[in-house]
């Protein structure tokens, strides 16, 4: 048996053992491609990138990875492929795609592209866009797969690919079954993480019927930009579930309190000590992360363009993961100085979290309001704005194969999808610093301020 990173080798199938799908199997003749995507370090770093970034300081064993929810999301892909009976390219196409469909993510994962949004609220940089720069180093590898760069980052984002009518291969590819299979409203992605979320959290608001669902997909023919991803009439029910599952997930897991507290701290605290240390030259930086804020803080400010920056930093992105992050985080909690960034830190390493208040939502602009003129830094007391939407017609259509061969949108379908599609859901809360509460004096003052909105208790 040739132990691959994970993946054995056993008679015609790639296996690799997984404690949410179980033996995952892969053809045989991906085995090499499998070894020459996963064996380099850019892939290697998704092992010490956290699934659900600070989630385990709420749930302790949300300790899964990026790694393996790639493993899992390209098997789940494969499997869709499968049974849609796809031609061999489109299948890896899909494969490919979802293997790496996360390879542009930063330490904590989404929580980091917090830290890459301009002062001005006008530039943002996330994660698909540094994917880009990690397929090119893959450009050789794909290149003798006959798979085009250009192709696989459109269907990362969301987004069909323009394959040449005039090449005899690709005109026979379907672009938005793939980019379906990859990215959209019903995914290998969200099919994957909702399973594996679920499994290592402890809950089971995700488990989903896969097995239901993979059995009855079908290609959607004579619709919008067809053909589409769909399901059959019989099997709308289990999307149905999935929908309402990724609800329940986000409204009380990605969306907890304590999460969204936790990660608001981290972007304070990234950025405060990203004030620190950004009128130090170059070499006195202390490493890459250092070098990597410092550039951040300088395209958060407009003093370099969002192409500059990305041009300038991916050389030290592409080496950072959660545990440099950490290092920082425990170097500062301990230090024994009392700057902003030591005293966030140590709330951070200590998990000396906030006390949080809901409010509703018609009190938002006021709460906003007097939290910023309160004589506290902006860390001490601040306001979580959480808002998600469950399903949407902006993005691609998820829809419904009837018996009678007729093609109806899932929300024209289920009444149940109707009352949630396009639905905004917020969940508002103020956020204090305990510290200020421990005095009976100053707590009245602020019970005072807010009074009106919210109970401070």
């Amino acid at each position: 048996m040739d132990k691959i990173n994970n993946v054995s080798v056993h008679g015609a199938m790639s296996v690799h053992n997984d404690s949410v799908h179980g033996v995952m199997s892969f053809p045989k003749e991906y085995t090499e491609l499998i070894k020459s995507l996963i064996n380099t370090p850019i892939f290697q770093r998704l092992r010490h990138i956290k699934q659900t970034s600070l989630l385990e300081l709420v749930f302790p064993t949300a300790v899964h990875n990026r790694f393996t929810h790639c493993l899992g999301a390209s098997y789940i892909a494969l499997r869709i492929s499968d049974a849609l009976r796809l031609e061999e390219l489109e299948k890896k196409y899909v494969f490919v795609s979802a293997l790496l469909h996360d390879i542009g993510h930063g330490p904590f994962s989404h929580t980091f592209e917090n830290l890459l949004k301009s002062n001005d609220g006008t530039k943002v940089i996330k994660h698909e866009d540094w994917t880009s720069k990690f397929l090119e180093e893959y450009r050789d590898i794909l290149k003798d797969q006959y798979l085009q760069i250009d192709h696989i980052q459109s269907f990362i984002k969301g987004e069909t690919a323009s394959f040449n009518a005039s090449d005899e291969k690709e005109k026979k590819l379907k672009p938005n079954i793939i980019r379906d299979i990859v990215s959209s409203q019903l995914d290998c992605d969200r099919l994957d993480y909702l399973l594996r979320d679920s499994h290592f959290i402890g809950v089971t608001y995700g488990k989903v019927d896969l097995e239901w669902i993979i059995s009855n997909l079908v290609i959607i023919n004579n619709v919008k930009d067809g053909p589409r991803l769909g399901i059959t009439e019989k099997g709308y029910p289990s999307v149905e579930h999935f929908l309402l599952a990724r609800r329940m997930m986000t409204r009380n897991i990605f969306q907890h309190n304590k999460t969204r507290l936790l990660e608001k701290l981290l972007i304070f605290f990234l950025k405060e000590f990203s004030e620190e240390i950004k009128g130090k030259s170059l070499s006195s930086l202390k490493n890459k992360l250092e070098i990597f804020l410092v550039n951040a803080a300088n395209f958060r400010e407009g003093r370099i363009t969002r192409e500059k920056f990305l041009d300038l930093s991916f050389g030290y992105y592409k080496e950072l993961t959660d545990y440099d992050v950490w290092m920082l985080i425990r170097d500062k909690a301990l230090e024994g100085k009392n700057r902003t960034s030591n005293q966030i830190a140590k709330k951070i390493y200590e998990r000396s979290l906030h006390k949080t208040f809901p409010f509703d939502k018609k009190y938002l602009d006021a709460v906003k309001y007097i939290s910023k003129k309160l004589p506290y830094d902006n860390w001490q007391v601040f306001v979580l704005d959480n808002e998600f939407r469950t399903y949407t017609e902006s993005k691609n259509l998820i829809y419904v194969k009837k018996n009678n061969g007729k093609i109806s949108s899932l929300q024209g379908q289920s009444s149940l999808v109707a009352n949630l599609t396009n639905k905004s859901e917020t969940l508002h809360y103020l956020c204090i610093d305990p510290n200020l509460l421990s005095s009976d004096n100053q707590k009245k003052k602020i019970k005072e301020c807010f009074f009106k909105y919210i109970d401070i208790d």
